[in-house]
């Protein structure tokens, strides 16, 4: 997944680099701004929501470890997460989509569709979070958002906003090393979030926030290099124990018919052809390894 652009990403995660407009690009727009490092209010607005995002989860964390501190308690901490979340996303598509200077909006001759938003990784963020604000408590919900946040304040001030400053460099390796792992972790969090899901909905007898997320995170494999890893890496491990000898002929095919389908999502062809081979083997079986980045 290389850097599109030092400060233009399409999306929350799809770089190392932040999801707003770029230094380089803009001049900043009132007095006071110029004594900041910021190009615009809304800039200025999207970093302090990320910073409170972080707030948010650090406090939720805390009342989760210390349990009867009213003081910890005053505010529900998950809420502000969430809609630090949906402000700073909001934001991004405000500036990247549909204000009069965006440059999609520039690019498309002015002629943005709702349906081509909505396919964006920041609109579906933003669903996430409006999503997580009305169902149960769950960290593991919020862990992306705080993944995609580090990740975007680092490079604000690594990459734009001071770039050749002395920490900028020696960090600038350390960012780019993280970012990869950082974001295919966060997918590996989201495949866990849809078991918690089916385990509320199960309980609540309830099952549209599942079904819901399914439809986003299926738009995320389509779009996000780093859940497609994620995904692939999960067939894998599924693979290497259903393809031996010692499972049961119905099961491998099963699990060879459910790859196949996987697989088309994953445009991944040669593994499903392994995967029949390895149905019908009676012998141990060795699965080769394919390493995708």
């Amino acid at each position: 997944m290389p850097p599109r652009s030092r400060y233009i990403p399409q999306s929350a995660s799809s770089t190392i680099n932040t999801d707003m407009f770029s230094l380089n690009n803009k001049k900043k727009q009132s007095n006071w701004l110029n004594k900041t490092c910021f190009v615009d209010k809304y800039q200025l607005l999207w970093f302090i929501a990320h910073v409170n995002t972080l707030l948010g989860f650090v406090m939720y964390v805390t009342c989760l470890s210390n349990p009867g501190k009213k003081f910890l308690e005053i505010m529900s901490w998950y809420k502000i997460t969430n809609i630090s979340c949906i402000l700073t996303y909001s934001i991004v598509i405000y500036k990247r989509y549909l204000c009069d200077d965006s440059i999609e909006r520039i690019e498309a001759g002015n002629n943005i569709f709702i349906s081509y938003i909505l396919k964006t990784e920041n609109a579906q963020l933003i669903i996430s979070a409006i999503l997580w604000s009305v169902t149960e408590e769950s960290i593991f919900k919020l862990i992306p958002f705080v993944i995609y946040s580090i990740l975007n304040i680092s490079c604000f001030f690594v990459f734009d906003a001071y770039p050749k400053e002395t920490f900028s460099v020696a960090l600038a390796p350390f960012i780019c090393y993280i970012k990869d792992p950082s974001l295919v972790f966060s997918a590996f969090n989201d495949v866990a979030v849809i078991g918690i899901l089916l385990n509320e909905s199960y309980y609540s007898n309830s099952y549209y926030a599942f079904f819901l997320y399914v439809f986003i995170w299926g738009l995320k494999v389509e779009n996000s290099e780093a859940s497609r890893i994620a995904l692939y890496k999960i067939v894998q491990f599924f693979d290497t124990i259903l393809t031996n000898s010692y499972v049961p002929l119905k099961l491998r095919l099963g699990w060879s018919h459910a790859k196949n389908q996987i697989c088309q999502v994953l445009s991944y062809p040669d593994i499903c052809k392994s995967s029949e081979k390895a149905a019908f083997q009676t012998d141990d079986l060795k699965v080769e390894e394919k390493v995708v980045y």
